[in-house]
Protein backbone atom coordinates (compact mmCIF):
# COMPACT_ATOMS: atom_id res chain seq x y z
CA UNK A 1 0.00 0.00 0.00
CA UNK A 2 1.34 3.63 -1.06
CA UNK A 3 1.57 5.61 2.07
CA UNK A 4 0.95 9.54 1.97
CA UNK A 5 4.63 11.57 2.99
CA UNK A 6 4.31 12.76 6.66
CA UNK A 7 3.51 16.27 5.88
CA UNK A 8 0.06 14.74 5.64
CA UNK A 9 -0.75 14.29 9.11
CA UNK A 10 -0.88 16.56 11.92
CA UNK A 11 2.55 17.92 13.50
CA UNK A 12 1.58 17.32 16.93
CA UNK A 13 1.82 13.64 16.00
CA UNK A 14 4.75 13.90 13.94
CA UNK A 15 6.82 15.53 17.01
CA UNK A 16 5.84 13.00 19.40
CA UNK A 17 8.03 10.93 17.49
CA UNK A 18 10.87 13.11 18.06
CA UNK A 19 11.06 11.60 21.41
CA UNK A 20 13.17 8.61 22.85
CA UNK A 21 13.17 5.42 20.72
CA UNK A 22 14.04 2.40 22.81
CA UNK A 23 14.59 -0.23 20.41
CA UNK A 24 13.29 -3.56 22.20
CA UNK A 25 13.79 -6.53 19.36
CA UNK A 26 14.53 -6.59 15.89
CA UNK A 27 11.60 -4.40 14.31
CA UNK A 28 9.89 -3.60 17.67
CA UNK A 29 10.82 -0.53 19.92
CA UNK A 30 8.41 1.49 22.30
CA UNK A 31 8.45 5.08 22.80
CA UNK A 32 6.73 7.06 25.65
CA UNK A 33 7.22 9.44 28.59
CA UNK A 34 10.25 10.54 30.23
CA UNK A 35 9.03 8.63 33.43
CA UNK A 36 7.62 5.00 32.61
CA UNK A 37 6.03 4.98 36.15
CA UNK A 38 3.61 8.30 35.07
CA UNK A 39 2.40 6.78 31.77
CA UNK A 40 -1.39 5.51 32.44
CA UNK A 41 -1.90 4.40 28.44
CA UNK A 42 0.24 1.83 26.15
CA UNK A 43 -0.86 1.64 22.59
CA UNK A 44 0.63 -1.57 20.74
CA UNK A 45 0.30 -1.85 17.50
CA UNK A 46 2.53 -4.46 14.59
CA UNK A 47 3.72 -1.16 12.87
CA UNK A 48 4.79 2.24 14.29
CA UNK A 49 3.01 3.59 10.65
CA UNK A 50 -0.25 2.08 12.14
CA UNK A 51 0.40 3.91 15.36
CA UNK A 52 1.25 7.49 13.37
CA UNK A 53 -1.99 7.23 11.49
CA UNK A 54 -4.67 6.23 14.32
CA UNK A 55 -2.92 8.79 16.45
CA UNK A 56 -3.92 11.66 13.61
CA UNK A 57 -7.73 10.54 14.26
CA UNK A 58 -7.33 10.80 17.63
CA UNK A 59 -5.04 13.88 18.57
CA UNK A 60 -6.45 14.45 21.75
CA UNK A 61 -3.96 11.45 22.75
CA UNK A 62 -1.30 13.55 22.74
CA UNK A 63 -2.69 16.50 24.54
CA UNK A 64 -0.74 14.93 27.70
CA UNK A 65 2.10 13.12 26.10
CA UNK A 66 3.71 12.18 29.29
CA UNK A 67 0.47 10.00 29.91
CA UNK A 68 1.14 7.56 26.95
CA UNK A 69 3.91 5.35 24.91
CA UNK A 70 3.26 3.83 22.07
CA UNK A 71 4.61 0.09 21.09
CA UNK A 72 5.53 -1.31 17.56
CA UNK A 73 5.74 -4.83 18.20
CA UNK A 74 6.75 -6.06 14.39
CA UNK A 75 5.22 -8.86 12.51
CA UNK A 76 5.74 -11.73 15.26
CA UNK A 77 5.44 -10.16 18.80
CA UNK A 78 5.57 -12.95 21.69
CA UNK A 79 4.58 -12.95 25.48
CA UNK A 80 7.95 -11.94 26.50
CA UNK A 81 7.86 -8.82 24.10
CA UNK A 82 4.16 -7.74 25.27
CA UNK A 83 5.18 -8.33 29.45
CA UNK A 84 8.47 -6.72 29.20
CA UNK A 85 6.33 -3.53 27.94
CA UNK A 86 4.24 -4.15 30.57
CA UNK A 87 7.23 -4.37 32.94
CA UNK A 88 8.56 -0.82 31.74
CA UNK A 89 5.22 1.00 31.83
CA UNK A 90 3.51 -0.89 35.19
CA UNK A 91 0.64 2.21 35.40
CA UNK A 92 -0.32 1.75 32.37
CA UNK A 93 -3.68 0.57 30.72
CA UNK A 94 -3.14 -1.60 27.47
CA UNK A 95 -4.91 -0.56 24.62
CA UNK A 96 -4.17 -2.89 20.90
CA UNK A 97 -4.14 -0.56 17.22
CA UNK A 98 -4.70 -4.02 15.07
CA UNK A 99 -6.20 -4.56 11.90
CA UNK A 100 -9.89 -4.91 12.00
CA UNK A 101 -9.08 -8.44 9.82
CA UNK A 102 -8.51 -12.09 11.62
CA UNK A 103 -5.08 -11.31 12.44
CA UNK A 104 -5.46 -7.83 14.18
CA UNK A 105 -8.27 -9.98 16.30
CA UNK A 106 -6.28 -12.82 17.20
CA UNK A 107 -3.72 -10.14 18.28
CA UNK A 108 -6.08 -8.50 20.28
CA UNK A 109 -6.64 -11.74 22.27
CA UNK A 110 -3.20 -12.95 21.95
CA UNK A 111 -1.92 -9.79 23.75
CA UNK A 112 -4.48 -10.50 26.38
CA UNK A 113 -3.44 -13.75 27.09
CA UNK A 114 0.10 -13.24 27.13
CA UNK A 115 -0.80 -10.38 29.99
CA UNK A 116 -2.11 -13.11 31.69
CA UNK A 117 0.49 -15.15 31.20
CA UNK A 118 -1.88 -17.47 29.45
CA UNK A 119 -1.69 -19.43 26.20
CA UNK A 120 -3.97 -20.48 23.37
CA UNK A 121 -3.71 -21.92 19.95
CA UNK A 122 -5.59 -20.18 17.19
CA UNK A 123 -6.47 -21.90 13.32
CA UNK A 124 -9.43 -20.65 10.38
CA UNK A 125 -10.77 -23.44 9.18
CA UNK A 126 -13.33 -23.07 6.41
CA UNK A 127 -14.58 -19.36 8.32
CA UNK A 128 -14.45 -20.51 11.37
CA UNK A 129 -12.03 -20.06 14.31
CA UNK A 130 -11.02 -22.85 16.03
CA UNK A 131 -8.87 -22.40 19.49
CA UNK A 132 -7.23 -24.71 21.82
CA UNK A 133 -7.42 -22.38 25.14
CA UNK A 134 -7.14 -24.32 28.94
CA UNK A 135 -7.91 -27.45 27.59
CA UNK A 136 -10.80 -27.12 24.88
CA UNK A 137 -11.84 -26.18 21.77
CA UNK A 138 -13.44 -22.98 21.13
CA UNK A 139 -15.61 -22.46 17.70
CA UNK A 140 -16.33 -19.12 17.01
CA UNK A 141 -17.34 -18.39 13.48
CA UNK A 142 -14.84 -15.97 11.68
CA UNK A 143 -17.11 -13.22 10.80
CA UNK A 144 -18.29 -12.74 14.96
CA UNK A 145 -14.88 -13.36 16.11
CA UNK A 146 -13.45 -10.26 18.07
CA UNK A 147 -11.68 -9.56 21.64
CA UNK A 148 -14.80 -9.51 23.10
CA UNK A 149 -16.36 -12.57 21.59
CA UNK A 150 -13.39 -14.61 23.00
CA UNK A 151 -13.49 -13.17 26.65
CA UNK A 152 -17.16 -14.41 26.73
CA UNK A 153 -16.25 -17.79 25.34
CA UNK A 154 -13.29 -18.08 28.05
CA UNK A 155 -14.52 -16.52 31.00
CA UNK A 156 -11.41 -13.81 30.78
CA UNK A 157 -11.36 -10.43 31.02
CA UNK A 158 -8.60 -8.26 30.29
CA UNK A 159 -9.59 -4.68 30.59
CA UNK A 160 -7.64 -3.48 27.29
CA UNK A 161 -8.89 -1.46 24.51
CA UNK A 162 -9.53 -2.33 21.34
CA UNK A 163 -9.46 0.30 18.75
CA UNK A 164 -10.12 -0.39 15.37
CA UNK A 165 -10.79 1.63 12.12
CA UNK A 166 -14.03 3.05 11.56
CA UNK A 167 -16.39 1.71 8.34
CA UNK A 168 -15.02 -1.10 6.21
CA UNK A 169 -11.65 -0.31 6.23
CA UNK A 170 -9.04 -2.30 7.59
CA UNK A 171 -6.39 -0.68 8.89
CA UNK A 172 -5.50 3.02 10.42
CA UNK A 173 -3.16 3.41 7.26
CA UNK A 174 -6.16 2.53 5.17
CA UNK A 175 -8.07 5.06 6.31
CA UNK A 176 -5.66 7.92 5.90
CA UNK A 177 -4.73 7.10 2.30
CA UNK A 178 -8.28 6.80 1.47
CA UNK A 179 -8.84 10.63 3.43
CA UNK A 180 -6.03 12.06 1.57
CA UNK A 181 -6.75 10.31 -2.03
CA UNK A 182 -10.57 11.91 -1.56
CA UNK A 183 -11.69 8.43 -1.46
Amino acid sequence: MLLPDLSQFRPEVISYFNGIVIPLQPCAWTIGGVNPASVRHLYLSHSAMELICFLHFHPLILSKPDNIALGALGLHPDALLVNSLALIYPNAKTHTVFTADTIGKVSDCLVTLWLKRKTAWFLVEDEVLKIDYNGRRILIPEQDFSLSRFEKETGLRSGIHTHKPKRSFTSWAEMIKARTCGL
